[in-house]
Parts: C-alpha cells; sequence; structure tokens
C-alpha cells in the first residue's frame, strides 16, 4: 500500500491507515457505483472518502506506469485548485493498494464541507433564489475558466455553494477529472453542456458567459448545440448497441 498524508493532519495517520480495512460505519454514502463515496465521523469530526474500484485491467497497466491514478489526481488537484483561489474539500490524504505489482483499488480523503449542493437549490421552488444562483454560477465558471481549468465532469451535484452575506461560495468536489491550460470557446461548450440536465434553460445564459470570456456569443450558442448534438448521437449509439448487440433493454 502507498500512502501520503498531508502533514496538517498527520494526527489522523491511524484513522487514514485503517479506511481501507473499512473499520468505519458510514453516517451517509453518497454514491455507491462505480466508486463509493461516503461520509464518515472520527473524534467529532467528519470527513469523507471516496473508494476508486478497480479499474479494467488496461487501466490498472496505465496507472501503474504511464499515468497519475485516480486518487493522487484527486489529491493534487485539491491542492492546486486551493493554491490558485478556488475553495474545495481540503485534501488530507491519498492511499492505493497494488495487486501483483498493479495498481488496484485507491481512496481519497478528504474534509467534508457541510453545505448543499447547486443541484438541491436548481431543485427547490425559490425561483427567485434559482436566478440568483445561476447568475452567481455564471461569474463562477468565467473565473475558473479565466483561471484555465476546466471540470470535465461540470455538474450542479459537483459543485457545494453557501452565502456569506452578499457572496455567493462555491466549493468544486469530484475533481480528479480536471484539465488545465487555456480555455477555448469550444472546450467552455463542451464542458457547460452537461449543465444542460440541471439548468434547461442554459443557452440563456451563454451571451453573459460569453460577455465575461471576451467569447462571440453566438460562436459559443453553435458550439453549445454541436455539443449537445454529438452527446445525442453516442447515447443512441450506445442504447443501439446495448439494445441490439448485448441484449440489453
Amino acid at each position: 500500500m502507498e500512502v501520503h498524508i498531508n502533514p496538517a493532519y498527520a494526527d489522523l495517520s491511524d484513522f487514514i491507515l485503517s479506511v481501507p480495512n473499512h473499520d468505519y460505519t458510514p453516517e451517509q454514502v453518497y454514491c455507491n457505483r462505480r466508486n463509493t463515496v461516503e461520509r464518515i465521523r472520527y473524534n467529532d469530526q467528519q470527513y469523507v472518502v471516496k473508494k476508486y474500484k478497480r479499474p479494467v485491467l488496461l487501466n490498472c497497466v496505465v496507472y501503474t506506469w504511464f499515468r497519475k491514478n485516480k486518487p493522487l489526481r484527486a489529491y493534487e488537484n485539491a491542492e492546486y485548485l486551493l493554491k490558485n483561489g478556488f475553495d474545495t474539500a481540503a485534501p488530507i490524504a491519498y492511499l492505493f493498494l497494488k495487486k501483483h505489482g498493479f495498481y488496484h483499488t485507491g481512496y481519497f480523503i478528504s474534509s467534508y464541507i457541510p453545505y448543499p449542493t447547486l443541484d438541491e437549490i436548481l431543485r427547490g421552488d425559490d425561483e427567485a433564489a434559482k436566478k440568483e444562483w445561476e447568475d452567481a454560477f455564471v461569474d463562477y465558471t468565467v473565473r475558473l475558466h479565466q483561471a484555465g481549468i476546466i471540470h470535465r465532469d461540470y455538474n450542479a451535484r459537483n459543485l457545494i455553494v453557501h452565502k456569506e452575506g452578499d457572496q455567493h461560495c462555491f466549493a468544486m468536489i469530484d475533481i480528479n477529472q480536471l484539465t488545465f491550460g487555456k480555455v477555448t470557446p469550444k472546450a467552455a461548450m463542451v464542458s457547460l453542456e452537461l449543465f444542460r440536465q440541471d439548468i434547461p434553460h442554459l443557452e440563456e445564459l451563454i451571451p453573459a458567459y460569453a460577455k465575461g470570456m471576451g467569447f462571440d456569443a453566438d460562436e459559443c450558442l453553435n458550439l453549445l448545440r454541436q455539443s449537445q448534438e454529438r452527446r445525442a448521437r453516442r447515447r443512441a449509439i450506445k442504447h443501439w448497441f446495448k439494445r441490439n448487440i448485448l441484449g440489453k433493454k
């Protein structure tokens, strides 16, 4: 087992090393599919443990020799965000296990942020609050993209929000899928397109985003629609393959 513990949390070493044995009772399970995300309590403090289940064999090889594994990326991305003025759950530790010399299972441990997700706000009944947070979301995304940061799984469930006075505060989570570099209109619209599931009228927000970024609004809208069409085609092909080749409904 390989372990890295944030020096600021060295006093949690015993707890961190016990995580792979699952010597705890989760207070809440947020996700239990391909990966498992749990909120747990230790010494009256709450933490989040994300377990990355064993990938396919090819990725076991890739994560062993050719690419940073997911828990390591999550930890380093958290450090990068915090260093550049963007809030996220504090990275506490990452661990990964090897089997027969290959990467097998990984864990990322972080602090817990006790606020709702943007998804919870947008699904509420307070229309004024939703409009307020949508405008703040545009401003946050502009600031994020101006800093050269793109989340490739950008959706309302991956943004934790709260207000401090009149300030709208965002914290990004599920961050192992970040990319860094100059943000182009096409890359921005591919990322934002995922938000259409959370904000059906997303196109109405694009002109404000384009203005903030200095992009052409019409070009952005066209690129957004193209991204939506590509995603719809991919979904249709995937559905056809499952139904006609794999025999799944």
